[in-house]
């Protein structure tokens, strides 16, 4: 009996469309918050403030 199953030879996956997925997927989403960024109109300035350190006596 001749069977044409191959067991000896690893199976080979495939990972390029999963990998194609998420950067297709990063890039949207990248492009989405560029773009409503870009829209949003409300540019507003932001100061952010340190606290002040209390100055110590060296000896």
């Amino acid at each position: 009996m001749n069977h044409k199953h191959r067991y000896d030879k690893p199976r080979r996956s495939s990972t390029e469309l999963p990998i194609g997925l998420m950067l297709l997927a990063v890039l949207g989403i990248a492009a989405y918050l560029f773009v409503a960024g870009a829209f949003s109109g409300d540019s507003q300035n932001v100061a952010v403030y340190l606290p002040q350190t209390a100055a110590s006596n060296p000896r």
